[in-house]
């Protein structure tokens, strides 16, 4: 009893400091989060590859590979290994972008679907089609009063953008109807998506815009450990903790939040989907038995906690990076580093990775109408 709860204590401890991240990386930069995640990665995997024979030392193993890795100094990280880290988290963006919002879309669909059986099969009809309509009520309504704003708001470019977005949403009302399906809720919910996307491309034009003043602590080379770093900014001054601060409201919002939460369903649901249909194949194939115990523990290690902890390390810290480059000025030159494309000459009023998710949902919901005689839920898209 007294093991398991130790190993419960040591289990929670690398998860405070991931909380502690968007801390560390207002008061010192993204280079410190990008050190700080490898630290956090690097444990994961030694907790899990510790052998099963040495149970009763883990909590008290786990513990001290720990503080051995708070305790080094950050520069002690591969800088080519910092540099690769940084570029893999520029270019998750625009995949985790798509990933999110046809997965959101097709949740809701999914949703839809099974609220419509309901009303089918006579259970409590009246309630489920009430349900149904004001569902589809307030995503129009919201789609309409962000839609009017944003048209205040905008720039010339943003608004060209803004009636590209109402294209797109004429276009799937156009498919719906030719369609002839009675799934209005969908319809819907891509509308407001497509205007959240925009909206949120709004937002985060405005912050590259009007990037903080960044503290100082930001210019020095990474030399001190997590705990010194956390003991430092004890120790700030007044006037740095203010700006450092001004970055950390910048994290804890409600976007932020909405944002982490998307992305963590997305690699929950991939890797879910990855481990239980390549498992059903297995059961149809005929595969001998060493094979198929091979493939399974293959398989399996997709979805394993190491995975997830990874996961979640990896989510976190792209976040942080992106909204740090984002409000400090960076993002450009941060851009620039990983494209081969200069980005001096994008418009600064246009996110190219909001647009390819805007895209991206209006497509996929009209693929789904496209096939609507047809359609049947794939297990790949089942949540």
């Amino acid at each position: 009893m007294c093991i398991d709860l130790c190993q419960c204590f040591t289990e929670f401890i690398p998860y405070v400091f991931l909380v502690l991240l968007p801390l560390l990386g207002s008061f010192s930069g993204t280079d410190v989060v990008l050190r700080c995640s490898l630290l956090l990665c690097v444990h994961s995997v030694v907790v899990e590859i510790t052998p099963k024979l040495w149970r009763p030392l883990k909590p008290l193993l786990h513990l001290l590979v720990f503080w051995v890795l708070a305790s080094l100094p950050l520069i002690w990280v591969p800088q080519v290994l910092v540099w690769c880290y940084k570029h893999l988290v520029w270019l998750a963006e625009p995949l985790f972008l798509v990933a999110e919002g046809i997965l959101a879309q097709n949740l809701v669909m999914r949703c839809g679907q099974l609220a419509r059986e309901k009303i089918t099969k006579k259970n409590n009809p009246e309630i489920w089609r009430a349900l149904i309509a004001i569902f589809s009520a307030l995503c129009y309504v919201c789609s309409a009063a962000w839609f009017w704003e944003l048209y205040l708001a905008g720039t010339s470019l943003q608004i060209g953008c803004l009636f590209f977005v109402l294209l797109m949403i004429v276009s799937v009302h156009n498919m719906l109807w030719m369609a002839r399906l009675d799934v209005v809720s969908d319809a819907a919910f891509c509308t407001v998506c497509l205007v959240a996307s925009l909206g949120a491309m709004f937002m985060e034009t405005k912050i590259i815009s009007s990037p903080f003043q960044i503290p100082w602590q930001w210019r020095l080379e990474p030399s001190s450990s997590i705990l010194e770093i956390l003991s430092s900014i004890l120790t700030t001054s007044t006037d740095e903790g203010n700006h450092a601060l001004k970055f950390l409201k910048g994290i804890i919002t409600p976007f932020f939040m909405l944002t982490l939460v998307l992305r963590l369903y997305s690699i929950i649901f991939i890797f879910a989907k990855l481990t239980n249909n390549f498992s059903e194949k297995l059961e149809i194939q005929e595969i001998t038995e060493t094979n198929k115990e091979k493939i399974m523990d293959a398989i399996t290690s997709w979805h394993t906690p190491l995975t997830m902890k990874v996961s979640i390390i990896f989510i976190l810290t792209q976040l942080i990076t992106t909204y740090l480059s984002m409000s400090s000025g960076q993002f450009l030159a941060f851009v620039s580093g990983a494209s081969p494309v200069k980005m001096s000459y994008w418009p600064r009023e246009i996110l190219l990775g909001r647009m390819l998710q805007i895209v991206s949902i209006a497509v996929f919901y009209m693929w789904r109408l496209c096939r609507s005689e047809d359609w049947k839920w794939i297990k790949w898209l089942t949540p």
